[in-house]
This record gives structure tokens, sequence and C-alpha cells, in this order.
């Protein structure tokens, strides 16, 4: 409404010579080169393979709920192809070393409010054409948690929920690790 008043009344000229302006400003910022770059490899790989997983924690199955989670997370990457340890260019490596799992309970029972969840742990990236590697020892973690809007007695099915989460999630955070910086 105000537009239009101020369109309408004499000043025109002035409407006009701000909507260049913008114009101008517009073509200026579209026409910079500024672009987003697309995640990638380092050394312009093109292909990775999922080498070893170890699973240092005290929970069992660690290894194989992450290595099946980085296949998920890893090969719907455009950017590179995730390979047979043979045909890649790179070699990850993660190696698990802790998980914690907290509690929220009730005082007087033995009920629970949320779980919470975070998984620590290493990565390498070897190169492997000459076995260097790129990126040594890369802290990583994950955090994820479950809420629950009653008060809910743990089951093994409640953790293993929450513990696909966090594999999930900490697959995520080895991917963003591997395309950021390159």
């Amino acid at each position: 409404m105000a537009f239009e008043r101020f369109f309408r009344r004499k000043n025109r000229a002035g409407a006009i010579a701000l909507l260049a302006g913008l114009f101008v400003v517009g073509l200026a910022v579209a026409g910079c080169g500024y672009r987003q770059e697309a995640p990638r490899l380092p050394d312009n790989a093109t292909s990775v393979a999922i080498g070893s997983v170890k699973n240092l924690t005290a929970t069992g199955q660690l290894d194989v709920l992450l290595k099946t989670a980085l296949i998920r997370q890893l090969s719907r990457n455009p950017a590179f192809s995730l390979t047979g340890g043979e045909g890649s260019q790179l070699i990850l490596e993660i190696e698990l070393s802790r998980l914690n799992i907290s509690r929220a309970r009730s005082v007087s029972n033995a009920e629970i409010s949320s779980l919470a969840f975070a998984l620590q742990g290493k990565m390498n990236l070897i190169r492997r054409a000459d076995g260097k590697a790129i990126i040594r020892k890369a802290a990583l973690s994950a955090n994820t948690h479950l809420d629950f809007d009653l008060q809910v007695i743990e089951t093994p099915a409640l953790r293993d929920e929450g513990i696909n989460d966090l594999v999930t999630a900490f697959a995520r955070a080895v991917e963003e690790r591997l395309t950021t910086g390159f």
C-alpha cells in the first residue's frame, strides 16, 4: 500500500531510480561468480572403499551397524562412488572408542523419561596408491537422544532404536569429515 502511494505521487522518477538500483545490485551479486562447491573427496579422488571398522567399546555389533550405515550414507553421495577395496582410490578406516548411554530416571521407580547416546571414535583416510594417510586419527563424535512423553521402562528395543539413530548420525559425521576442506 505504501509502495503504491509512493509510486503514484510525484516521486515516480525516484521510485524508478530505486528499482533500477536494486536491479543493478541484483545483477552484480548474481554475476560475481560465487557458487557453492559440491562436496568432494581429497586429492580429487572419485572413489572410496570402507576398510576396517574397529569396535573398542564394550557394546557388541557397533562395527557391523556402523559399516551398514556407512554403506547406506556414502552410496547416496553423487560426488564419488563407494567401491570395493581393490577398485578404490581411497580407503576409509574407523575406530570406535567410546559409547555412553545416559538415562533420565524417575526417583520413585525404574522408569525413564529419556535416553541420551554419545559415540566417539577416530577416522583414517588412506590413499591406496602409496598407503599415505590423508586424514590421520581425526576425532569424530555423534550424539542423539530419545525423549518420552510418559515415563517408560527401558527395553532392549528402545536401546537398539537409540543406537541405530546414533550410528546413522555417526555415519553422517564421517561423510561430513570425509568431504570437508578439500
